[in-house]
């Protein structure tokens, strides 16, 4: 069944009044979500302690649910406050390895935590295009690899499978961030082959800021019981055996229950039909900037590299005088990046490429 998706674009107050095209810079919520977290609100200003002990059982329906959409089990799962803090929990647990493969030009969250506990980074380098081949990847051996599934600046996609294979046919830790990916494209952790998965919550997850999804492997969880707070230990003293150890000190419960909130909402319409809303979107936005417009597109990859970032020729007055005719881009990389999400509709391209050749004419005149 074809989802209403005028209906659900509705839900999204953002949309009446922008043409708002960077969800890779920022998700939008629905205003259910705002509904269910006043609601979660009262209920604990009501309830106090005797409420947060409820809100802790459907973190746990969060967990599962996230476990559940990503393919792993749920003591795999743990919910930080970023990629950031989540790196550095990693680079704590995996000392005892010493070199890291990583894009140069990667966003920094992917690298800045090895940098800073002193791994030695092996860097490789995309091509000028953007792309990334395997064999490029391949020819970086280290310890471990870190990389994002889809580069914030090109939008260009990786092919996590492909990726996974190689990391494990050498022994290579696979640390993956989705956060430019997850919410559009859908990842199973166990057939990629992924050690780590980092997912932040307030891009195409509609979660809002402040939490990121984790994942880690369990065998790594067995073999690497490194201490980083005081939920390490189970009641009865033992190992915390799942990935919840990572989640320090008092239960963030708003935070994860927002990033539930966005989870649901794509789970009810559907991972696979919003891939093919998204993808659609995007090529058609790609067509009309290519036929309709002299500019050049930068990241005209093809297939499963393909990516919801489109990066096009564009300059800082260029995107000033979008924002100010109300269209949401960002500057990124060689020009203007647009991001369209299930939200978007066909008449916001169409209405970006009208005041896109408009402010374009204007600044050639």
């Amino acid at each position: 069944m074809t989802p209403d998706w005028d209906s659900i674009r509705a839900q999204f107050p953002a949309l009446r009044h922008l043409t708002y095209l960077n969800t890779a810079g920022t998700g939008l919520i629905p205003e259910s979500m705002v509904d269910f977290m006043q609601q979660q609100l009262g209920a604990y200003a009501q309830g106090g302690s005797r409420a947060f002990l409820q809100l802790l059982d459907r973190v746990e329906e969060v967990r599962e649910l996230a476990a559940r959409m990503i393919g792993a089990d749920t003591g795999e799962v743990a919910f930080v406050p970023s990629v950031a803090i989540g790196m550095q929990y990693l680079a704590r647990m995996f000392g005892n390895l010493r070199t890291v493969a990583a894009l140069a030009d990667d966003f920094p969250t992917v690298r800045s935590a090895w940098e800073l506990f002193g791994f030695t980074m092996h860097d490789f380098h995309a091509l000028e295009n953007g792309e990334i081949p395997l064999q490029t990847i391949a020819n970086c051996p280290a310890d471990i690899l870190t990389i994002s599934q889809v580069q914030w600046h090109t939008g260009y996609q990786i092919d996590p499978v492909a990726v996974g294979q190689l990391c494990r046919s050498r022994n290579q830790l696979f640390v993956l961030d989705s956060t430019q990916s997850f919410g559009y494209q859908p990842i199973d952790v166990k057939s990629s082959q992924v050690d780590v998965l980092f997912v932040s919550g307030y891009k195409w997850m509609m979660g809002g800021f402040g939490n990121t999804l984790m994942y880690i492997r369990k065998e790594l969880l067995e073999a690497n019981p490194q201490r980083i707070g005081w939920q390490f230990w189970e009641k009865d003293g033992n190992v915390l055996p799942t990935a919840r150890r990572f989640e320090l000190g008092h239960d963030r419960v708003f935070d994860i229950l927002r990033t539930g909130h966005g989870l649901r909402f794509i789970e009810d319409i559907g991972q696979d039909l919003i891939c093919r809303r998204v993808y659609a979107l995007n090529d058609y936005l790609r067509d009309r900037i290519t036929q309709d417009t002299s500019l050049q597109v930068y990241s005209n990859y093809k297939g499963a590299h393909r990516s919801a970032i489109t990066i096009l020729e564009g300059t800082e007055v260029t995107f000033q005088q979008l924002q100010k005719r109300g269209i949401e881009v960002s500057l990124r990389g060689r020009g203007i990046r647009t991001s369209a999400h299930f939200y978007n509709s066909i008449d916001d391209i169409d209405r970006f490429i009208e005041v896109l050749k408009d402010v374009s004419a204007n600044n050639h005149s």
